[in-house]
């Protein structure tokens, strides 16, 4: 019986050994799940700040393309403009002339 007592301590020491390495299989399991969920947590949170920045940065580049181009329309429709009234004061006297003239020779 001697040698059976002693292959049934074995067996309780294997089986305490082997329960006791599940609970710390689980423990480290559990540590880990929990780093990488907070890793992943960071890696997001990085991500969306890069992304947000990288966002604004397009943006401000858009709106800096626009502001110039609207610069560009509003100079050119000012020389147009200059252009224009130019020609009017060109034209204007020679016109009143040419009109009163006809109006005159309807009359």
């Amino acid at each position: 019986m001697n040698e059976l007592d002693f292959v049934l301590n074995k067996i309780k020491q294997i089986d305490n050994k082997t329960i006791e390495l599940q609970t710390r299989t689980e423990q480290l399991t559990k540590e880990q799940e929990t780093l990488l969920n907070k890793g992943i947590k960071n890696l997001e949170e990085k991500l969306i700040d890069d992304s947000n920045t990288l966002l604004e940065k397009e943006i401000n580049a858009k709106v800096a393309e626009a502001q110039q181009v609207a610069k560009t329309i509003k100079e050119e429709a000012k020389k147009q403009n200059e252009r224009i009234k130019k020609r009017y004061l060109e034209i204007k006297d020679p016109l009143i002339k040419q009109l009163c003239n006809e109006i005159i020779e309807i009359n």
